[in-house]
């Protein structure tokens, strides 16, 4: 099973270190097909996938190796941090204004009008989102892990439903959190983290203040569940391979974004 960026919500949860952890978020109502991975946590580090993935994504010390399993490769992403994010972006707005320079007058003022859109949308991502979290009077379990449901707004709407379990009651749970503001430094973070697009800034704080581990995340669009990603088979162990060793002999190739 390939794991693209563009897929990689339906894969967003971690477990703490050595421990295999399934996951299955299933779609609206015409996806009914689960899919699962596997992941790992260890002193802020996160593994994505799993050992017989053919892709796998490891984030460490504020960079992201893609390991190929078919190709028998990695890429090392050099530019996959918020901020760097931010400046690519920023970059294309550079290219686009000194392209403009060398172009006749009518042509010049659209190229200017695209750079100005261009800046403006940066401008707007570069915001943080006002949300607020609410705690209800229903709990629901996954795995039989009791837990109690949140609601994350954004503009009044409901965004999103959580289930949080107390730290305590979850077995590495303290990692877990740790793995996921380690996750809030890079490019949508948090859909590796929650399984839900949050954009690039600010999303850490109020998940924090929580005081538990999400289990279950529901994602809602015009006040209808779209999609839910829960936290499963959470157990201890070791795996007999080190999650966060790059393979020996495969060639690394530097890449500025995830491919």
């Amino acid at each position: 099973m390939r794991y693209p960026w563009a897929l990689m919500i339906l894969f967003p949860w971690l477990a703490h270190a050595g421990t295999p952890l399934v996951i299955n978020k299933s779609l609206s109502a015409q996806h009914a097909a689960a899919s699962y991975a596997q992941f790992y946590v260890e002193d802020g580090k996160v593994r994505a996938g799993g050992f017989d993935a053919r892709t796998v994504y490891l984030f460490e010390d504020r960079r992201i190796y893609v390991l190929d399993n078919a190709s028998r490769s990695v890429r090392l992403v050099t530019g996959g941090l918020v901020e760097q994010a931010a400046a690519r972006m920023d970059q294309r707005v550079e290219v686009i204004e000194q392209a403009a320079t060398r172009l006749p007058p009518d042509k010049r003022a659209v190229m200017e009008r695209l750079a100005a859109q261009m800046k403006a949308q940066n401008d707007i991502r570069r915001l943080p989102v006002a949300r607020e979290y609410r705690i209800t009077d229903r709990s629901e379990a996954v795995d039989g892990r009791p837990c109690r449901i949140w609601e994350g707004l954004e503009r009044q709407a409901k965004r999103f439903e959580l289930c949080v379990a107390p730290l305590a009651q979850i077995p590495g749970g303290a990692e877990i959190l740790r793995g996921m503001r380690s996750l809030s430094e890079y490019s949508q973070g948090s859909i590796f983290a929650l399984g839900v697009s949050l954009g690039n800034a600010g999303w850490w704080p109020g998940i924090a203040s929580l005081g538990g581990v999400p289990l279950l995340v529901r994602e809602f669009n015009n006040g209808v569940p779209v999609s839910e990603t829960t936290l499963s088979a959470i157990g201890g162990g070791v795996p007999s391979t080190p999650p966060f060793a790059l393979p020996a002999g495969w060639p690394v190739t530097e890449v500025a974004a995830i491919p």
